[in-house]
């Protein structure tokens, strides 16, 4: 594996494959055939930009301890610099229920 090749795609992971493939200079089937050869099943973009949302929500969330808050965004901090070590990592399930828990009283609207 060329790390130097494997750095130059992390730096453009939080693009979706197209504007990456034009950042990089290469086609398609070029950056494609890269990540077969870097293993990188999926594209990371989207779950880093989801993290991204998950650091700006826990800013934004009223009603969380200022310890609460910090422990989240340390813990969406170390997801997202394991996607950007590995794009196959599984993020955390428990953390994406713990920054956005269903709204109150949505249990409510299921029982007759």
């Amino acid at each position: 594996m060329n790390d130097e090749e494997f750095g130059r795609l992390r730096q453009v992971f939080h693009l979706p494959r197209e504007h990456a493939a034009k950042e990089l200079n290469i086609s398609m089937a070029k950056l494609k055939q890269l990540c077969q050869e870097h293993g990188i099943g999926r594209w990371p973009h989207r779950i880093i930009a989801s993290l991204n949302q998950m650091r700006a929500s826990l800013m934004e969330q009223p009603g969380r301890s200022q310890a609460e808050q910090q422990a989240g965004l340390a813990t969406v901090e170390t997801e997202l610099q394991n996607v950007m070590l590995d794009p196959n990592h599984k993020v955390d399930a428990q953390l994406l229920a713990w920054v956005a828990p269903p709204p109150q009283g949505w249990m409510g609207a299921l029982q007759p």
